[in-house]
This record gives structure tokens, sequence and C-alpha cells, in this order.
């Protein structure tokens, strides 16, 4: 119980746009609207990977958004990931 609420407080006050979390290889959004298209393809992706843990933030600067990766992810699934955003960007946006 304590813990959800910690997570809670956590999502209100941290700067991203949005969290994306991964649990038992399920992709589990924590803050934030993403379309469903790129929840999709990356579902897929960390699937067929074998990622079961890590959390995803996106952080805002502007217009842009940067990626930013627990350490539970490994660095050669980073640049997967941002491919997935990069083509789904045009059709995303950001309602955090």
């Amino acid at each position: 119980m304590f813990s959800k609420i910690r997570q809670l407080f956590s999502n209100a006050v941290d700067g991203s746009r949005f969290i994306l979390r991964i649990d038992g290889g399920r992709l589990l959004v924590s803050k934030g609207r993403l379309p469903s298209a790129f929840l999709s393809d990356l579902s897929e992706y960390i699937a067929s990977s074998g990622l079961v843990s890590g959390v995803i933030r996106g952080h805002g600067d502007g217009t842009r958004t940067r990626l930013v990766f627990s350490s539970d992810i490994p660095a050669e699934a980073h640049q997967r990931v941002r491919n997935i955003w990069h083509f789904h960007e045009s059709s995303l946006r950001i309602d955090a």
C-alpha cells in the first residue's frame, strides 16, 4: 500500500511527460497518454526482446521529448526504442 502511494506521489512531482514501466515483460503506462499504435509497437518489441523490467521516461524540453531509460534496460535496447519513438513521433501528442 505504501509503495503504491509513494509511486503516485513520485509520478505527480516528477517532471516527466510520460512514464512507461515494463513489469514482467508487460508494458504499463504510469503517467501520460500515448497513441495506441506506439504502445502496440513498443509492446511487440518488448515481448520479442525479452525485456522483463525497467522504466522509460519522456522528459520534455519545449517541443522535443527526450527518452530516459532505467538501468534495467540494456544499452542495446535504447536505440531500438528510440527508433520506434521517432517512427511515431509525428502522431504523438503527449497529454501528461
